[in-house]
C-alpha cells in the first residue's frame, strides 16, 4: 500500500480533501490505478491519462454526507482540488 510521492502525503496520515464533488476527512489507506480501456470502469473518463484513472482511498475520520465516519470511500485523483 502506498500514495504516490505526487501528493507527499504518506499512508496513515489524515488528510482534508476538497472535490469538485465535496470534501472528505479521512486517513490515507492507498491509491489505486484502474485502465479506463478494460472491463474494470467505465469508459466515459476523458482525461488525458493514457486511460488510466487514480483513485484514492481513504477511512473517514468524519462524516461527509451521505458517508459515515469509519467508511472506506475512493475518490478519483481527477477530481481533487486540494489535499492538505
Amino acid at each position: 500500500m502506498a500514495v504516490s510521492t505526487r501528493f507527499n502525503f504518506a499512508t496513515g496520515v489524515t488528510v482534508n480533501i476538497v472535490t469538485t464533488r465535496q470534501n472528505f476527512t479521512g486517513e490515507l489507506i492507498d491509491e489505486v490505478f484502474f485502465d479506463d480501456n478494460s472491463n474494470n470502469t467505465n469508459n466515459n473518463n476523458n482525461n488525458d491519462n493514457n486511460g488510466i484513472s487514480s483513485f484514492l482511498i481513504i477511512r473517514l475520520t468524519a462524516a461527509s454526507a451521505p458517508f459515515v465516519t469509519g467508511q472506506v470511500v475512493r475518490i478519483n485523483t481527477d477530481e481533487i482540488i486540494a489535499i492538505g
